[in-house]
């Protein structure tokens, strides 16, 4: 659309709503902290085809899950370019070469995709393709301001009280050495950091809990467990929301 031109118009309303679908896409493209949100939704749709594509056997599925994941690939590369995918004609690899950034050898395994012929091929080739795409991204995050994101803070506030006792049950396994249930806990911890990172904006190394699990020296995880907890609550309070905190259940009781 951005580079369309009209030919043909009904009335002034329609002339106007193109120019102002037009000009919005052109905004859009020029807003860092929008595209990578966009972003982050073409790489975690290509990284679910890929954890799907590591079980498949048959060539058919395998080459589709592919292509399929070199496209959401691509579109990640021109959105960072600020720019899309604009002649189908030409291919996506053509308009690639156009940009001026790349990830390192993306079109290079972009290309060896096309031509690989056996299932592990596909199956590395696209592992690498992800890889260095994901290294790109990372190297191309915005300087997002609390105040652009628009952080929910009593959201954050409310998630974290709904998982202040599985941070406290995580320390309670640490301290009597309970390597399994401590692991079960952690894992849980780990996952909902995962998932509410963006949301929150929580800082991409305040998000690593597993990273010290040693089931021989539960000490690590404890301590880091108890780094970031204290991260998330300074991160809240800051920003002028209160934690709810109650010393007894019957003080609970009487304020909910």
């Amino acid at each position: 659309m951005d580079n369309a031109k009209i030919l043909y118009y009904r009335n002034e309303d329609d002339k106007n709503r193109f120019l102002e679908l037009k000009k919005l896409l052109s905004e859009n493209l020029n807003n860092s902290v929008f595209m990578y949100k966009r972003v982050l939704e073409k790489l975690d749709n290509a990284m679910k085809l890929y954890q799907t594509m590591v079980f498949e056997s048959k060539m058919y599925r395998i080459r589709t899950a592919a292509g399929y994941i070199a496209d959401y690939l691509s579109d990640i590369v021109f959105y960072l370019n600020k720019t899309y995918f604009k002649d189908w004609r030409n291919g996506h690899i053509t308009e690639l070469q156009k940009l001026k950034y790349l990830p390192h050898n993306f079109i290079e395994y972009y290309a060896a995709i096309i031509k690989a012929k056996t299932i592990d091929e596909i199956k590395t080739l696209s592992f690498l393709l992800i890889d260095v795409t994901r290294k790109f991204i990372s190297n191309h995050k915005p300087d997002i301001k609390s105040q652009e994101m628009d952080v929910d803070y009593q959201g954050f506030a409310d998630w974290y009280q709904e998982l202040s006792l599985t941070w406290r049950r995580l320390r309670f396994y640490c301290d009597t050495n309970n390597a399994e249930q401590a692991f079960d806990d952690a894992c849980y911890l780990q996952n909902e950091l995962i998932l509410v990172k963006d949301e929150y904006g929580i800082e991409i190394d305040k998000v690593d809990l597993l990273g010290y699990f040693n089931a021989e020296d539960l000490t690590y995880i404890r301590k880091r467990a108890e780094e970031l907890e204290m991260y998330v609550i300074e991160q809240i309070e800051k920003n002028g929301v209160k934690i709810s905190k109650y010393d007894t259940i019957d003080d609970f009781l009487k304020k909910n």
